[in-house]
């Protein structure tokens, strides 16, 4: 049977935690069969990207872009929430996220960046 790739649009801005993520996606990548991820750290850019190409099974978003914030860019383009997991490391962005439909969130811990990949495995996993 075939599987369909599954597309990941990253939008971070901090280079610990894009590292993470793609540690995780890449433990992830047998059990997926295919993936395609896309990266944005600027918040104009993923805009006008997000302005054509709105299909995706998962978003990872931080609130801070380097520009701008990346809430805007997904937002305004319609982005469904069911797909996001919200990552900022303030605790208000995340609930600014959970206020737009955003069901899954967890808060960046850069003092303990273990338990923070723990909670983001265990919420792909579950959307995956």
């Amino acid at each position: 049977m075939f599987n369909k790739v599954k597309k990941i649009l990253i939008l971070e801005d901090d280079l610990r935690t894009l590292t993470i993520l793609m540690q995780i996606l890449e433990e992830f990548k047998n059990s997926l069969n295919s993936i395609a991820v896309t990266v944005f750290s600027e918040s104009v850019k993923a805009q006008n990207f997000l302005e054509k190409e709105k299909d995706f099974d998962l978003i990872f978003l931080d609130y801070y872009g380097i520009d701008e914030d990346f809430h805007k860019a997904v937002f305004e383009n319609k982005i469904d929430p069911k797909k996001i997991i919200a990552i900022s490391s303030l605790r208000e962005k995340n609930l600014e996220a959970e206020d737009k439909g955003v069901l899954r969130t967890v808060e960046k811990d850069f003092i303990n960046l273990e338990d923070f990949k723990i909670k983001l495995k265990q919420e792909i996993k579950e959307m995956l």
